[in-house]
């Protein structure tokens, strides 16, 4: 029966553990950069006092059954030291420690924001002078002899960080996009190295993000180049990064004016100039050299004048690819902060396409930066879904050297009669000089509203997750009694039922004969079924068939 605590075990003697178990510690890791806020697992940097205390107890059996006497028990602790992440960090909120979950105050420890110069720990510094260090810039948590109970294992800690930039964002928690890219490339002491004086004006940018709430929390925490960390923020920001006139720029694809979050972003539209025969420079062909009017001219267009050969007949050309190999569901990756930032996969798939051609799925997107699979994650994975089904043609062209202040992300307009081209404005991806001063231009089409998503209501995926360091409550008033002989086995018994309420799981059992002194009877592990009578029973002769027992067992379940 559960809940039932006596005598007798045959546990055997335990052995003490000699060394600390740990979940991580690794020498010459990358210490991981946090941007917003997020979860970071901690790597253990160094640890002392490992003790095995006996308890001087005998252990009794488990609940359900019983014996006297367990093997000698042991009771672990140690001090221990972990890092976290590169700061300073703003904090901790939530704390995950095997299956518990609590907040930072449920944990025994300190926590050091890992500060420029930051104080040693003061236990550290008393009891442990010759191995102290103050881990200067980097957050760390201290736990002095921390209690682990019976096994020798520190439990599987994570931090929910609030990191570098948490507050720069319109939520207090993620961090503004820009202002990542900015810290990332020039901080002094964590950044790339790349000069302040390069990195051009993010305010658009900023304003852009900010105003869709396109918000960020990364964790950088592997080795990777910073090109592609980079890349992976502008895609999940709709945004292309354009190196121009010796500075690096972030410029948004999108083009509809946004007001939202206290900021107002207003995208430039308008093409910079009008293209037409005049402008373009036809291109060489292996026939032969040219003779005749100017190549890429009205002329050589009409056929007005002769032309023997050399050039190309069209100084624009179209690349288009099958709509029918086109993406047309895109999956993201993304972490839940609603549930505990487990993995959560966000998807936008465009139904006609996908009955007319089947599914096309790009599911390698990891964006474990996004953790708003409710708000940011869709909005995200709908403009990633519109650019792979609606942003499929390019257009080649070369122009003088006169067009030399075009750069990428410019619009410019084409006009070209064979191709009913007329006023036709595209977006300028790359532009490439060769020795002669020619440039080579591609683009892509320019569909005004369509680099601007739909934000449709979303529900979280989130299950149940239980709480397995909610407060158990007080336990109900044990029964003590004596068992019939019929249930015994020999040796005289004295039995406990035990319960609680609804988040009662069990209990340690300690008992002492003075108040002062206690010994460790045993663990219940279930609860016990008790109550109280709903009415008295009438006295009746033995065996009584005639009266019912009514009790109400309420409390124990």
């Amino acid at each position: 029966m559960g809940g039932i605590l006596s005598g007798a075990s045959n546990a055997k003697q335990q052995k003490a553990v000699g060394s600390l178990q740990f979940q991580t510690s690794q020498s010459g890791g990358v210490i991981p950069l946090v941007y917003g806020t997020t979860r970071v697992s901690p790597n253990l940097i160094d640890y002392d006092d490992f003790k095995a205390v006996p308890s001087n107890r005998q252990g009794a059996g488990k609940g359900g059954g019983g014996g006297k006497g367990g093997g000698q028990q042991y009771k672990y602790s140690a001090s221990v030291i972990m890092g976290l992440c590169q700061g300073p960090i703003a904090g901790i909120s939530t704390i995950w420690w095997d299956k518990n979950i609590g907040a930072l105050s449920s944990l025994p420890a300190a926590v050091y924001l890992g500060n420029d110069g930051q104080a040693v720990d003061p236990y550290w510094q008393t009891y442990h002078p010759a191995k102290v260090l103050g881990y200067s810039g980097t957050a760390i948590i201290v736990a002095n002899n921390f209690a682990m109970g019976n096994t020798a294992t520190l439990p599987n800690f994570s931090f929910e960080v609030q990191g570098l930039l948490s507050l720069s964002g319109t939520n207090g928690q993620d961090a503004n996009p820009a202002a990542i890219v900015s810290d990332f490339l020039t901080n002094p002491r964590y950044g790339t190295g790349f000069p302040a004086a390069n990195l051009g004006d993010l305010s658009l940018y900023s304003a852009y993000c900010q105003a869709l709430g396109l918000l960020l929390s990364p964790a950088l925490d592997t080795q990777q180049e910073a090109q592609q960390c980079l890349g992976d923020i502008a895609k999940l920001t709709n945004s292309a990064i354009v190196w121009s006139g010796g500075l690096l720029k972030i410029i948004p694809y999108g083009d509809q004016p946004v007001t939202g979050n206290g900021t107002v972003y207003t995208p430039d539209t308008t093409p910079i100039y009008s293209l037409d025969d005049d402008d373009f420079i036809a291109q060489e062909s292996s026939v032969g050299t040219g003779s005749g009017l100017t190549p890429g001219g009205t002329a050589l267009r009409t056929g007005s004048g002769p032309i023997t050969g050399g050039f190309s007949d069209d100084p624009v050309r179209v690349l288009r690819s099958t709509p029918a190999d086109a993406n047309n569901s895109i999956q993201l990756e993304c972490l839940d902060r609603s549930n505990n930032y487990n993995t959560a996969i966000v998807e936008a798939f465009d139904q006609a396409a996908i009955e007319l051609y089947g599914v096309r799925r790009d599911s390698s997107i990891k964006a474990r930066a996004i953790v708003d699979p409710v708000n940011v994650g869709p909005l995200v994975a709908q403009l990633l879904l519109q650019r792979a089904q609606l942003f499929r043609n390019a257009y080649q062209f070369k122009l003088g050297w006169k067009y030399c202040l075009l750069e990428p992300m410019d619009l410019v307009q084409i006009n070209d009669p064979r191709l009913g081209a007329s006023a036709l404005t595209v977006r300028i991806t790359s532009v490439e000089e060769d020795e002669e001063g020619t440039l080579s231009i591609t683009a892509e089409d320019f569909f005004d509203g369509y680099s601007t998503a739909v934000v449709y209501p979303k529900q979280s995926g989130a299950g149940y997750v239980p709480n397995w360091s909610s407060s158990p409550g007080d336990v109900n008033p044990p029964i003590i009694f004596e068992p019939p002989a019929a249930l015994l086995t020999g040796a005289l018994e004295i039995w406990v039922a035990l319960s609680g309420g609804p988040g009662w799981g069990g209990a340690q059992v300690w008992i002492s004969t003075d108040g002062d002194s206690y010994a460790l009877m045993g663990t219940v592990n279930s609860p016990a079924a008790q109550g109280l009578l709903t009415m008295d029973l009438p006295p009746h002769s033995s065996p009584d068939a005639s009266n019912a027992l009514a009790i109400d067992l309420t409390e124990s379940q």
